[in-house]
């Protein structure tokens, strides 16, 4: 058996490959080696961007471990927001002559990750948005938007391992708090039966949001990128400053949500593309009052500390450490 595990993260977009050392057989802390990326739409099929990652490297791995964005299902799963690569763990071992492939989903990789890259390490993985301390033995929330939006909670057990529980958060519905946001919502439900936190914050959701608030700003709507959106916004555009404040309150109102709801007290980390794009807007005082101000029980979330993920790497760690 290879000392060696092929690791991958697939999102909506990219697609990222590494090895890992079997820290079972040699001990040492999960690292990886060789990493590579690639945009999806590069590749057919999964097994194509499997089979390019494979060819730059010397070595015949008899393990491997993906992180997917989307429900695995008897070691198999298709894509949520690429849904031409459907992934089969059991085809992929017979392919590519391993002994076995385990599928997981994405952001349940990316919860696993944090004890690797450690809490309270600027510089190591993570960068501290909002400082805290992290409460020993209480869950830690994994979540935020990338093309769709990731939700897991990291749960320490008591003999010092990790306990994964992956759901579905970013489906929950969104619940505007401003008159803009009640506005922009009556709008977004006349055109969809359903307004998620997804919907609203995510990438799969960008093109119908913008269009909805240049119709509440009384303009005609334009195509935009979010990064030229990003972009406009720096420069004073009320519309495009508008919708990333909007998309940043709703991912720190669903972040103090889950605190909430799971007495994470451990800490809350950012994760996802459009996280990190936004981090301007979510540091920010009025995006962070989402977070902290609740009422009665704003006392609950004093203290509980705020992270970003920095490192491309993460999902891998997760994956390997899994």
């Amino acid at each position: 058996m290879s000392e060696y595990v092929v690791v991958g993260d697939v999102g909506g977009t990219n697609v990222r490959f590494a090895v890992s050392k079997d820290p079972r057989r040699y001990g040492g802390p999960t690292k990886i080696e060789h990493f590579w990326k690639s945009p999806n739409v590069k590749y057919e099929t999964f097994s194509d961007a499997l089979d390019a990652f494979l060819a730059t490297i010397d070595i015949k791995p008899k393990r491997a471990v993906f992180a997917l964005a989307g429900p695995i299902r008897n070691n198999t799963v298709t894509l949520t927001n690429h849904s031409s690569w459907q992934v089969c763990g059991e085809e992929l071992a017979k392919q590519f002559g391993m002994d076995q492939v385990d599928l997981l989903n994405d952001f349940a990789a990316m919860a696993r990750s944090i004890p690797e890259l450690g809490l309270n390490s600027d510089g190591q993985g993570l960068k501290t948005i909002c400082e805290g301390i992290s409460a020993p033995g209480r869950p830690i929330i994994v979540a935020g938007p990338g093309t769709g939006f990731g939700f897991a909670t990291l749960i320490p057990n008591e003999n010092k391992t990790w306990q994964v529980l992956r759901g579905e958060g970013g489906h929950q519905a969104f619940s505007p708090t401003t008159a803009l946001e009640a506005d922009v919502y009556k709008r977004l439900l006349e055109k969809a039966s359903y307004v998620s936190i997804e919907s609203v914050s995510a990438g799969v959701g960008f093109n119908q949001l913008l269009e909805t608030m240049f119709e509440v700003f009384g303009q005609t709507p334009e195509k935009l990128s979010p990064a030229t959106a990003h972009e406009r916004a720096k420069l004073g555009d009320k519309v495009c400053d508008a919708v990333c404040r909007m998309r940043a309150n709703t991912v720190m109102t669903a972040y103090g949500n889950a605190v909430l709801a799971n007495g994470a007290k451990g800490g809350v980390v950012a994760a996802g593309g459009v996280t990190t794009a936004l981090i301007d807007y979510i540091s920010a005082p009025e995006a962070l009052s989402r977070f902290f101000d609740r009422g009665p029980m704003s006392s609950y979330m004093t203290d509980v500390p705020i992270y970003l993920i920095t490192s491309a790497e993460a999902p891998l760690l997760g994956a390997a450490a899994y």
